[in-house]
Parts: C-alpha cells; structure tokens; sequence
C-alpha cells in the first residue's frame, strides 16, 4: 500500500475475547491459561519462556489430529483498527498474531522493524481487510521475551529485528574475551537491558555499535556481575555499564 492522500475513517472494533488457532496437539480446558507461541497459535501456558499470556480459555478444546478454533477472554477491552498490510516480502502473515508491527508509513504496517518505529501488535491478518493493530502506549507490557542470545566467534551480534524495547537479554556462557554488537538498524527510542551473572560469563564482555563498529563499553572484567542498559539516540547507540564489586 501507500501512503495517505485524503482524508479517510480508520476501521476499527472494540472486542474483550478473540477467537485464534490453537496450535495442533494441544488440547484446551475451560479456565486454562492460554498463551501465544512463536507462531501465532494458541497454546496453553507452560515453562516455555517464549510464550506470550494473552488470557482464559473460555471452552475446552481438542486439537490433539489438527489445529481448531478457539475462543480466549483475554480479560479487558482492546480496541484495534485495521490498517493496510505491507507487500510482500515485508508483509505482516497469520504466524505474526502476537507479535510487534512497525509503521512503513502513515497508512501501512509492516513486519519488517529496521529503521521503523513501533505501530502495535498484532491481533489478526486478512486478506483483505488487513491488519488488526492494537497500538502499545507500554510496548513492554505485551512485547515477548526475546530468544535467548548466543554467540558465534565470540561475538553476540544483536539484529534490529530481534531487539525488543525494554527487553533483558541474560548474557550467555563465554568462551573467550566476548563482545555484543547492538544493531544499526534498530529505531531511534529503542531501550534495551543485558545482564551477566558472573559465573557463567567468566570472560570479559564488552559492547559495542555495529556502526564502526565503535566501542560502548570498557571490557568488563570477567567473573563480575553487570548490568548494561542501551538507547538509540540520533541513529547511534548509548550505553552505560556497571559492574559489581
């Protein structure tokens, strides 16, 4: 789509309980948490850290041979409107429910978050009415966890796509002096928090920005606790560390 040229009403609706998929081999009970996979299924609630609570089963149902329909009370009101899909390649598709959207213009959403600001989550794709986006004032309140980091030659290179606003990534083991490259690509505001524990991450760990790349940090000592928080200010990133005692 494009952008707007005239002045138009923005479809929306109002809805407190949601009819998703629940994801094959699961079985819903009425009352359940029900939760929201990777991949826009519903599920109910477990210890994966990925999911996202979006509410109650408000039925019980079986999608032990294949996936069915269920209803979720999601326990308050939403209001979302539907807004234009992005073409392809930067389209938002079905597997996207639950996740964050980003405004490619003033008319039209897409998945794709470099360089682009936060439009909202996703409640539904259709194709052609859109997609429904309920807007964030808190985007943490409902972002998901992101994916456990790893790194690769000793370097953890964060990618704008994965990099979720006020999310903590728990730094991982090291295997030798190690650094975080924060991502070019991510929206100026964008916040972001590492913590090392101090044991697991018994090397030196420093950050850094992609663009350059340009050191952030002093190399942090090994065997230390730190806490790291990160913005996107003026397309570049800052970062303040602290290191336990």
């Amino acid at each position: 789509m494009t952008a707007q040229v005239r002045d138009q009403d923005r479809p929306f609706k109002f809805f407190r309980d949601i009819t998703l998929i629940l994801a094959v081999g699961a079985v819903a009970f009425k009352g359940a948490r029900a939760c929201l996979n990777g991949a826009g299924k519903v599920v109910p609630a477990s210890s994966d850290p990925n999911q996202q609570a979006i509410g109650t089963f408000i039925r019980g149902v079986n999608a032990t041979a294949a996936e069915k329909p269920v209803s979720v009370d999601l326990g308050r009101e939403v209001r979302a409107e539907w807004w234009p899909n992005a073409t392809a390649g930067d389209a938002v598709i079905a597997s996207d429910v639950g996740k964050l959207c980003y405004h490619l213009d003033d008319n039209t959403v897409t998945i794709t978050a470099a360089n682009r600001s936060i439009a909202g989550r996703v409640w539904e794709v259709h194709p052609t009415k859109g997609v429904l986006v309920e807007k964030l004032d808190v985007p943490k309140q409902l972002a998901p966890l992101p994916t456990p980091i790893a790194f690769v030659a000793n370097d953890y290179v964060l990618t704008a796509a994965a990099t979720i606003q006020d999310a903590v990534y728990d730094v991982p083991v090291t295997a030798g002096v190690s650094t975080v490259t924060l991502p070019s690509g991510a929206p100026d505001g964008t916040r972001i928090f590492f913590a090392a524990d101090g044991t697991k991450n018994g090397h030196t760990v420093q950050y850094r920005d992609a663009t350059g790349p340009t050191n952030l940090t002093t190399a942090l000592l090994a065997s230390k606790r730190h806490l790291v928080s990160a913005v996107k200010v003026g397309g570049k990133w800052v970062a303040n560390a602290y290191v336990s005692p």
